[in-house]
């Protein structure tokens, strides 16, 4: 063989491994995009939960009447951890002030750390 076709296959070949590392690192940067995209917007929902539920709950909490919708949206979309917070508070039939505050504040620092959780995750992706 020449010495000039074995340039040329060297050549190929060292441009196939050129193509095939830069579709490797292309995925990975896109696959690490759409985990923080993906991240982003589960942030942004449970946000929008998390405020719909925490607007209504002080005057649920005084009231000792729970909104259906709040409730289900809490049974069904929000995390164990505050799942069982808000449901201890529903269940908790004593409504002082220092109750219901602490309540809240449970409920607000149940909700800060999901949220927080996903900060974490993100800044990790």
């Amino acid at each position: 063989m020449s010495e000039a076709l074995i340039g040329v296959a060297v050549g190929g070949v060292i441009g196939l491994f050129g193509s095939v590392i830069v579709l490797i690192v292309e995925y990975k940067k896109w696959s690490k995009d759409r985990k923080y995209n993906h991240l982003l917007r589960k942030r942004e929902r449970m946000e929008a939960l998390f405020l719909k539920v925490r607007t209504g709950f002080p005057a649920d909490l005084v009231k000792g009447r729970f909104s259906i919708d709040a409730a289900t949206d809490v049974l069904h979309l929000c995390p164990r951890s505050v799942q069982s917070v808000y449901w201890a508070a529903v269940q908790d039939h004593e409504r002082t002030a220092e109750k219901i505050s602490g309540h809240l504040a449970a409920l607000s620092m149940a909700m800060k750390a999901v949220l927080a959780d996903i900060d974490k995750q993100m800044d990790d992706a």
